[in-house]
């Protein structure tokens, strides 16, 4: 007979360092906010993914620039700024002091939706899952 002596004291200090930090998620959410901060960049940088109708030649001619949605950059800083999220105990959530935000969101007075935070495409959604489980099972220097 054989007898196999497995020492698993290194497993289970792996696995408790797991337990660890899904019982103390804040870590894992402010890697998810930062995920969303990054999103949202990438929503103005492409109008929107390409969805955003084209300014009003008049419009780009009074402020200058045909960048949508962005004159003083308030609505973006807004949205992106370290900080300005809630965080829960199991949830971010971007916030924005912009009263523009709603308007643009649904359109009003003629002009276009213009949804400057679109639900994220599943494979958006699919590579921050990715993100938080190699935190999880890796820790911060994932």
């Amino acid at each position: 007979m054989i007898d196999i002596d497995v020492d698993t004291r290194a497993a289970e200090r792996f696995l408790g360092d797991i337990f660890d930090r899904v019982d103390q998620p804040r870590p894992l959410l402010q890697l998810l906010a930062g995920e969303l901060r990054a999103y949202e960049e990438e929503v103005f940088a492409t109008a929107g993914f390409g969805t955003w109708a084209a300014l009003d030649p008049s419009t780009v001619r009074a402020k200058g620039s045909s960048r949508i949605l962005v004159d003083t950059a308030g609505l973006l800083d807004s949205l992106t700024k370290p900080g300005a999220e809630r965080i829960t105990e199991e949830s971010v959530t971007l916030l924005s002091d912009s009263p523009a935000a709603a308007y643009l969101k649904r359109g009003a007075r003629g002009m276009p939706k213009r949804d400057p935070a679109p639900v994220p495409p599943a494979s958006k959604v699919s590579e921050w899952a990715q993100d938080l489980l190699g935190y999880l099972v890796n820790g911060a220097g994932a």
